[in-house]
């Protein structure tokens, strides 16, 4: 693989420890990210393989140090298989080892409570990968997302639900009219008032939802809620792309 020695030609932007970020490598300042279509990834994995518990425990350690890391969704992993190249490219300047096509990287992708799913390097195929088992971890950094953002977010997946509703019921019920209706009118203005993220949200929502997996009574028409919500999740939630879909 071509080294890329001159550091106007990197192939990807860095994020450096002072702030900035650039494609020029700056001597004095510590790249602690790469940038990849405004996600900034860490600039090294984790230095072994970790179970579920561990990759958590290891992310909320990572964020000790100010910077906030989480781990990343599918779809931010499969970008990272996507500058497979770039980011090899990146690393040999640094004398950083290289990305190995054995790596295979967890995500937040839930498929069931103890399974998750596996991005591989190898192929970029997207495989289950059971908690208990080990796996690498490449962390990204946190972006708080602005309150209209996370309101807009929200609208989408309501007009994606009632569109899915009407798919699989043939009608459309007032009760998909007012789906999710709780996060838009008070868990998203109440987390931005006390300064929550959106894990809290959702925690809440789906605390308190019967179209959610909790312990609440489900009826008929809660199990119904609940497969539309599963389907509309390919039009707004790509790291559940394995869902129920009606498209």
């Amino acid at each position: 693989m071509k080294k890329y020695f001159n550091s106007n030609k990197l192939p990807l932007k860095l994020y450096y420890k002072d702030g900035s970020s650039s494609k020029t490598i700056k001597t004095n300042v510590e790249p602690i990210g790469i940038i990849i279509k405004g996600h900034i990834f860490a600039f090294d994995n984790a230095p072994e393989m970790l179970n579920w518990t561990d990759t958590n425990q290891y992310c909320k350690e990572a964020s000790k140090s100010g910077t906030k890391w989480e781990i990343p969704n599918v779809e931010q992993m499969n970008l990272f298989y996507q500058n497979f190249d770039k980011i090899n490219k990146v690393l040999i300047n640094f004398g950083k080892p290289r990305l190995q096509l054995k790596f295979m990287f967890w995500t937040t992708g839930k498929i069931t409570d103890d399974v998750n799913w596996i991005v591989k390097l190898f192929d970029g195929q997207n495989v289950e990968g059971r908690h208990s088992h080990q796996y690498d971890i490449r962390l990204v950094m946190k972006k708080k997302s602005s309150f209209f953002e996370t309101m807009e977010y929200t609208r989408k997946h309501k007009v994606s639900f009632i569109k899915h509703e009407k798919k699989i019921t043939k009608n459309n019920s007032l009760r998909g009219y007012l789906h999710d209706l709780d996060k838009l009118l008070f868990w998203i203005p109440v987390s931005y008032l006390f300064n929550k993220d959106k894990n809290w949200i959702q925690k809440k929502h789906r605390e308190r939802s019967r179209h959610h997996v909790n312990d609440l009574f489900k009826t008929r028409e809660d199990l119904i809620q609940m497969i539309i919500d599963w389907a509309c999740a390919s039009d707004t939630k790509p790291d559940k792309h394995w869902m129920l879909t009606t498209q």
